[in-house]
């Protein structure tokens, strides 16, 4: 990325956060995702870029469907996740570097490091 694509990025959320401020734009966690519409909005999404033109062009989505909408424009890929664990979970290259695997604490699924064993794969 460029640093003046960098830039234009920067001064399009600048412009988000101050039409929030002073009332322009609704908080974004007061509204429903604009795709599912089941989930709470965390973020803006500009739909239509980040020129000067379109800067205040968003729409509220939530997570998920944000990064579905990126990896859709090719925003996110996938190769440099890295490989999948045998739980169907991708491992980072730190962890891999540790010789570690992603599991399971109790019965929440969180994502603590735990080290290889034969038993775990």
């Amino acid at each position: 990325m460029e640093i003046a694509e960098i830039v234009m990025k920067r001064r399009a959320r600048c412009r988000i956060y101050y039409a929030i401020i002073h009332g322009r734009l609704p908080r974004v966690k007061t509204l429903k995702c604009t795709d599912c519409g089941e989930k709470q909005a965390v973020q803006y999404d500009h739909y239509l870029g980040y020129e000067e033109d379109h800067a205040l062009d968003v729409q509220p989505v939530c997570g998920s469907c944000h990064w579905r909408r990126g990896f859709a424009r090719g925003e996110h890929k996938l190769d440099h996740i890295g490989p999948l664990t045998h739980e169907g979970r991708f491992l980072s290259e730190a962890a891999r570097k540790k010789g570690g695997t992603i599991g399971r604490k109790n019965h929440y699924q969180t994502m603590n490091l735990v080290r290889k064993s034969p038993e775990n794969g």
